[in-house]
């Protein structure tokens, strides 16, 4: 017998107990002393980009995947050295593990896995160093909103923690070393959501995180249902994908105290964006080199006075010697903003670079722009674009009972606006969407074969 199944034999209370076990087990690797040695660092702004870069190529070239590509490297021409490397991506990887790895590195370390949202998952080499400094960054953004680490946490994730199977009470289940009250999302509707609402007034938490495309779910069905307002929740944080502008109003009005962040990273550990309090996207250069080279596809744009540019996020992570990834192309794209001392102000951060709709002459809709679509749909509990062909394409959307004439005649407007006229666009309503197998939502399927 399995131990997933072992585990959903469990009753509650020790399912909690479980929980709590892995938790602590979590936080022993995750959070030891050099953690908290790596996060003194990173809030001094102890390390140097040149420098940690100069090192880390050193020590990558000797690998059969770099070997005869990299050069001398210095402080002064180590940018110059990384511009002049091929771009790699997620199939290179794949199929050079071994070429890829450094057996050299002698650091305690561990095995990573990656979810794989638009295809296989990687498994690589992680340290424990790597670990410390990269939660050390993702705390360093908390902690400058305001979240302190003895917070507790209302998890929206999309790990499996009850069986889906299971229709009994209650819907989450809680980790107390690591201070989470973790919901299920999938066993999340309309006739359960006053249970997690009443959670979480009766825990008064004060800190959600997780997709935003649950934590919207939850604020729509408890909105729908006349729930009151969650005044204590003051932090709301989301990565693993994009905030879109409907998710941001239906939580805006379910917390309207909440400061509403976002967070970009990758377990690769090649790059990290975040917003700031003032919702400034800040790019952590000294835990990642981050490049953005423009789309090709993509038209340059004026907003104001100000030119904007859809690139590829390219990163290059140095904290990670087990496993060097060099300009990784990290699959997901960014509008940004040049400024005239050469420094990249960044917009937004717009999904992947596969996840786009084409049209028939060529050009690419993103998932930024398909965003604006749905821009300020209080109604709308999700959405999903699906291309049959470049000139068929359905819009499922799952409504709530509020949802009106009115809002679809809106949305019918903002269809028209956004796509060519060649392009026919079916709205379809249903009562799910589909999500990955790590419960994400994607805005962009594709069933058009790729080239």
């Amino acid at each position: 017998m399995g131990l997933e199944r072992i585990y959903d034999m469990m009753p509650a209370f020790m399912q909690n107990l479980m929980c709590s076990m892995k938790g602590y087990l979590i936080k022993r690797r995750r959070y030891g002393s050099q953690f908290y040695d790596e996060l003194r660092k990173l809030e001094n702004g102890a390390y140097d980009q040149r420098e940690e870069l100069c090192a880390f190529l050193n020590q990558a070239k000797e690998l059969p995947a770099y070997k005869g590509t990299i050069g001398d490297v210095t402080k002064e021409n180590v940018y110059d050295v990384i511009h002049g490397m091929p771009i790699i991506d997620k199939n290179f990887v794949k199929s050079h593990i071994e070429d890829l790895t450094n057996h050299a590195c002698t650091e305690p370390q561990f095995q990573m896995r990656t979810s794989g949202t638009t295809g296989g998952g990687l498994v690589f080499p992680y340290t424990v160093r790597m670990e410390n400094k990269h939660w050390g960054v993702w705390w360093r953004y908390r902690r400058a909103l305001g979240i302190d680490m003895d917070t507790w946490c209302g998890w929206f994730g999309g790990k499996r923690i009850i069986n889906p199977n299971s229709h009994k009470p209650p819907f989450w289940r809680t980790n107390k070393p690591g201070r989470q009250v973790m919901f299920s999302s999938m066993h999340m509707t309309p006739e359960t959501v006053a249970l997690y609402h009443a959670e979480i007034a009766k825990r008064k938490l004060t800190w959600l995180h997780g997709y935003p495309s649950h934590i919207a779910k939850f604020a729509a069905f408890a909105i729908d249902k006349g729930l009151p307002p969650l005044t204590d929740v003051k932090f709301v944080t989301t990565g693993a994908e994009n905030l879109l502008g409907n998710q941001m109003s239906l939580m805006q009005k379910m917390f309207p105290h909440a400061m509403i962040r976002q967070h970009y990273g990758l377990m690769e550990g090649v790059a990290n964006i975040s917003q700031d309090r003032n919702g400034e996207w800040i790019v952590d250069d000294d835990f990642a080199y981050v490049e953005f080279i423009p789309v090709e596809s993509e038209h340059t744009e004026t907003e104001g006075a100000k030119k904007t540019e859809t690139c590829r996020i390219i990163g290059t992570g140095f904290s990670n010697p087990a496993f060097p990834l060099i300009r990784y192309d990290t699959g997901d794209l960014a509008t940004i903003e040049r400024r005239e001392d050469g420094t990249v102000r960044v917009i937004s951060i717009d999904g992947r670079s596969s996840n786009v709709l084409k049209g028939p002459d060529g050009f690419e809709i993103n998932e930024a722009r398909l965003s604006i679509v749905l821009h300020d749909f209080n109604h709308i509990v999700e959405a999903q674009f699906v291309q049959h062909t470049l000139t068929d394409i359905s819009l499922l959307v799952v409504k709530n009972s509020s949802y009106s004439d009115e809002d679809e005649k809106q949305l019918r407007m903002n269809l028209a606006s956004c796509f060519d006229k060649r392009m026919s666009i079916q709205i379809k309503y249903v009562d799910e969407v589909e999500k990955t197998k790590s419960g994400k939502l994607r805005l962009v399927v594709s069933e058009i074969p790729s080239a």
